[in-house]
């Protein structure tokens, strides 16, 4: 995919966090358990899955240690 410089680029929260491919079937269902089983590492392999945590130099910075702090 090629875009010409100074192309506008807009991404839609809503419906990535709510994109079945990367979520599973029940990605419209708000299911806070999705974060304590097996369905975490679709987060953990790719960092940027998750807007509100982001990824690269600009990302939140407790991201990395809140789920080290609930698994303790």
């Amino acid at each position: 995919m090629y875009l010409p410089p100074n192309s506008p680029v807009y991404t839609f929260p809503l419906l990535l966090q709510r994109n079945e491919a990367l979520w599973g079937s029940d990605a419209h269902i708000y299911d806070p358990d999705r974060w304590l089983d097996e369905r975490l590492q679709r987060v953990a392999n790719n960092p940027a899955i998750f807007i509100p945590f982001g990824a690269g130099p600009r990302n939140v910075s407790g991201s990395g240690s809140s789920p080290l702090s609930e698994s303790i």
